[in-house]
């Protein structure tokens, strides 16, 4: 059960990132892009 909802926050955060760096695209050029890529990947591997 614990990791199924694990799945599931993990999920959600995606979600709210690419909202997050739609909303951003405007304003942020690739370089700080492909950062918070790597920064968000790093969450969801890590935990």
């Amino acid at each position: 059960m614990r990791n199924s909802n694990c799945v599931k926050e993990i999920r959600w955060c995606r979600i709210r990132m690419l909202i997050l760096l739609r909303t951003l695209k405007p304003s942020i050029n690739s370089r700080d892009r492909i950062v918070l890529k790597k920064v968000i990947f790093e969450l969801i591997f890590t935990g």
